[in-house]
Protein backbone atom coordinates (compact mmCIF):
# COMPACT_ATOMS: atom_id res chain seq x y z
CA UNK A 1 0.00 0.00 0.00
CA UNK A 2 1.21 3.48 -0.53
CA UNK A 3 1.11 6.15 1.73
CA UNK A 4 -1.74 8.14 0.27
CA UNK A 5 -3.43 5.27 0.18
CA UNK A 6 -2.68 4.70 3.59
CA UNK A 7 -3.99 8.33 4.40
CA UNK A 8 -7.26 7.65 2.32
CA UNK A 9 -7.97 4.74 4.09
CA UNK A 10 -7.62 5.85 7.68
CA UNK A 11 -9.51 9.25 6.34
CA UNK A 12 -12.87 9.40 8.96
CA UNK A 13 -15.40 9.04 5.68
CA UNK A 14 -14.08 5.72 4.82
CA UNK A 15 -12.72 4.22 8.08
CA UNK A 16 -16.09 4.34 9.96
CA UNK A 17 -17.77 2.44 6.72
CA UNK A 18 -14.83 -0.08 7.07
CA UNK A 19 -15.29 -1.07 10.65
CA UNK A 20 -19.08 -1.60 10.33
CA UNK A 21 -17.41 -3.63 7.39
CA UNK A 22 -15.64 -5.51 9.59
CA UNK A 23 -17.83 -6.08 12.52
CA UNK A 24 -20.12 -7.80 10.99
CA UNK A 25 -17.17 -10.58 9.82
CA UNK A 26 -16.03 -13.60 11.32
CA UNK A 27 -14.57 -13.23 14.65
CA UNK A 28 -11.00 -14.66 12.76
CA UNK A 29 -11.38 -12.47 10.55
CA UNK A 30 -12.45 -9.18 12.26
CA UNK A 31 -8.91 -9.93 14.56
CA UNK A 32 -6.81 -9.78 11.25
CA UNK A 33 -8.87 -6.80 9.62
CA UNK A 34 -8.71 -4.77 12.72
CA UNK A 35 -4.74 -5.30 13.03
CA UNK A 36 -4.41 -3.70 9.75
CA UNK A 37 -6.66 -1.04 10.03
CA UNK A 38 -4.52 -0.61 13.49
CA UNK A 39 -1.27 -1.27 11.58
CA UNK A 40 -2.44 1.58 9.09
CA UNK A 41 -3.50 4.04 11.69
CA UNK A 42 -0.19 3.56 13.50
CA UNK A 43 2.07 4.13 10.34
CA UNK A 44 -0.04 7.31 9.56
CA UNK A 45 0.91 9.00 13.24
CA UNK A 46 4.08 7.85 13.20
CA UNK A 47 4.83 9.79 9.51
CA UNK A 48 3.08 12.87 11.07
CA UNK A 49 5.27 12.63 13.83
CA UNK A 50 8.46 12.17 11.82
CA UNK A 51 7.20 15.02 9.63
CA UNK A 52 6.53 17.97 12.41
CA UNK A 53 9.87 17.28 13.76
CA UNK A 54 11.48 17.69 10.54
CA UNK A 55 9.40 20.63 10.00
CA UNK A 56 10.61 22.01 13.56
CA UNK A 57 14.07 21.50 13.30
CA UNK A 58 13.69 23.52 9.64
CA UNK A 59 12.48 26.59 11.18
CA UNK A 60 15.37 29.20 11.71
CA UNK A 61 16.65 29.19 15.54
CA UNK A 62 14.79 26.11 16.27
CA UNK A 63 16.28 23.26 18.73
CA UNK A 64 15.10 19.80 19.32
CA UNK A 65 13.68 19.63 23.08
CA UNK A 66 15.76 17.47 25.17
CA UNK A 67 12.62 16.07 27.14
CA UNK A 68 10.92 14.44 24.14
CA UNK A 69 12.78 11.22 23.29
CA UNK A 70 13.04 11.07 19.45
CA UNK A 71 10.95 7.85 18.74
CA UNK A 72 8.00 9.24 21.14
Amino acid sequence: MTQDSDHDSVEAGVLLPRLRLIEDQPLASRAEAFTKVHDELQSVLERGDAQQRADNLQRPGAQQRSDVPPNA
